[in-house]
């Protein structure tokens, strides 16, 4: 009984150490990755001014863009307009000119 009661306590105090080193192995892996957040967030950091650089130069380059475009945009409006307004007119007439003699039938 001594022995089983001595066998049960050493398994026992076996599995606490085993689970303290597991603890510990997480622990410093934790420690790890940590660290390496850490490195990420300051590399981000520096990064940064580089990102807002080239963020602002695509803002200037698409403002320069549509400044460049807006008059073009405007004269294909304008045409589009009148093309409209001209099918119009000729549905008008054409279905004007269907009725007209349907009427005369």
């Amino acid at each position: 009984m001594m022995d089983n009661i001595k066998n049960l306590f050493g398994n026992g105090a076996k599995a606490v150490q085993y689970n303290l080193q597991h603890v510990q192995l997480r622990l410093k892996s934790l420690q790890v990755s940590t660290k390496e957040v850490s490195a990420a967030v300051e590399n981000l950091k520096d990064a940064l001014p580089e990102i807002q650089a080239v963020g602002d130069d695509l803002k200037k380059e698409t403002q320069k863009l549509e400044f460049k475009n807006k008059p073009h945009l405007a004269r294909i409006d304008e045409a589009k307009k009148r093309i409209d307004d001209n099918l119009e007119t000729i549905n008008h007439t054409l279905s004007f000119k269907r009725k007209n003699k349907k009427n005369k039938a």
